[in-house]
């Protein structure tokens, strides 16, 4: 398989306005999925947002006549919106969008709610405990997707959405938290997770993909990495410099692992998150900082490398263990399936520390137990999982080994249900690794809040 890098999908990224027809080619584009200024006072640096609300749905329809003209005839756009405004007088936002998009041609379809979960440092009351002038936040913003002359395609394409996706996704609630404006250096940006859904629900592979507000690089970075073609609008150098930095970073095709540089970037991670112990010293040794070049496949890496570890038996005798969980970090990061916890505790599970824990965004999270060789250790895995499912019902444990001999017989006890902490034994040298990998880079991780157990006042 050919490793592929993201200038294969990158139309590119244009200094223009969308104010102007000729920007993009007229009937070239499949989908649209953008979020334009909310005209609310942001400091974009070279946009000006904060117009007289007549100018500022002026400027909106010439956009949206704009992209009509530049979508094919069953071209689709899916706009995020805020509901209302509240800055400089009283708003209906996405009634009055709506209209103005149906007026220069777009057809509606529908509307989906985002709940971004954002009012918990609300401050804003109105007139507090009173009917006299209660002040009405609501914690969401609206996806909404039009087309331009028929919604059904006629031509159809290779759609890579899967079935637990469509059954979630076509649910006209999403659920899933904003962007940290300081990570991607953007001052409203939208999360990832909100154009992948748009793209893959609306659109096939292969299909061009448009973001006439390209601002941080989003939605061209999931319409890379969902294998459409990539085109952006911004006026913007620092941020159309700043998202090309992105798509080179968070771009990744064919599960491939990473290049030279890349696994330098990951050794030095090992060293950082390790402090420099002695079995990070150790894997430095072995592999140096050219290791993995031309390695493409995460199974490939894992049997190659653990074949350099075997030979220097002497060296590497009483750290397997840790040296292994170390490749396995690295398949995790060069394929992006992040985040994830290291030698992690649970919460309301006692004494126990997983090697890999994730935390799913649907509520629930998913272990890996690393072990070399089993022998009655897997017995430890299951128990750790049993202690795990007990809290969390919905949890997912999967024992990931090289002990060939051992697999075998554990997978039968799994496949009969003798075990109940494990969901699936895997080796790491062979391709049920790859796909494992690929079952956990479609899911989405978050991070966790840190809560107290008990909160309040304390009589003792």
């Amino acid at each position: 398989m050919t490793e592929l890098n993201h200038q294969n999908y990158l139309i590119g990224i244009r200094k223009k306005t969308v104010l102007e027809e000729k920007s993009v080619e007229k009937e070239s584009i499949d989908l649209i999925v953008t979020s334009p200024p909310y005209n609310v006072g942001i400091d974009y640096g070279s946009n000006e947002d904060n117009l007289i609300y007549k100018d500022y749905l002026n400027f909106s329809q010439i956009w949206l006549k704009n992209c009509y003209v530049w979508t094919k005839n069953t071209g689709r756009l899916c706009l995020n919106i805020p509901l209302d405004k509240n800055k400089n007088g009283k708003n209906s936002v996405y009634v009055d969008i709506t209209t103005i998009a149906k007026k220069v041609g777009w057809k509606y379809q529908t509307t989906i709610i985002w709940n971004e979960q954002n009012i918990s440092k609300r401050t804003a009351w109105g007139s507090w405990l009173s009917a006299s002038a209660p002040c009405i936040i609501s914690p969401v913003e609206v996806i909404v997707v039009f087309y331009k002359n028929e919604w059904k395609k006629i031509q159809l394409g290779e759609s890579d959405i899967t079935r637990e996706e469509f059954i979630e996704w076509t649910n006209g609630l999403w659920t899933f938290n904003g962007e940290n404006s300081k990570k991607v250096n953007h001052p409203t940006p939208f999360p990832r997770e909100l154009p992948k859904r748009c793209i893959k629900l609306f659109s096939f592979l292969g299909n061009t993909v448009l973001d006439p507000f390209s601002g941080s690089g989003t939605t061209l970075i999931e319409t890379i990495n969902n294998q459409r073609y990539a085109l952006g609008l911004e006026i913007d150098e620092q941020y159309i410099f700043n998202s090309k930095i992105r798509i080179a970073k968070e771009c990744y095709f064919n599960n491939t692992i990473p290049s030279k540089e890349k696994f330098v970037t990951m050794l030095d991670y090992i060293i950082n998150i390790s402090k420099k112990n002695k079995s990070a010293e150790i894997y430095y040794k072995i592999f140096g900082k050219n290791w993995g070049k031309n390695i493409t496949s995460a199974s490939n890496f894992v049997k190659k490398s653990w074949e350099k570890i075997e030979f220097d038996n002497i060296l590497t005798k009483n750290y397997r263990g840790t040296l292994f969980e170390y490749l396995i970090i690295i398949c995790l990061y060069s394929k992006k399936i992040l985040p994830f916890y290291q030698q992690a505790k649970i919460g309301f599970v006692p004494n126990v520390n997983y090697d890999i824990v994730f935390y799913n965004s649907k509520g629930y999270p998913i272990t890996l137990s690393i072990k070399t060789s089993l022998r009655e250790r897997y017995k430890q895995a299951d128990l750790e999982g049993s202690s795990l499912k007990n809290v969390h019902r919905r949890a997912k444990n999967y024992l990931i080994t090289l002990d060939k001999k051992e697999y075998k017989k554990i997978k039968e006890k799994i496949e009969r249900s003798d075990v109940g902490g494990l969901d699936e034994i895997i080796l790491a040298d062979t391709q049920e690794f790859d796909k494992l990998l690929d079952k956990l880079a479609k899911m989405n991780f978050i991070k966790t809040e840190s809560i107290e157990i008990i909160k309040g006042k304390i009589i003792e």
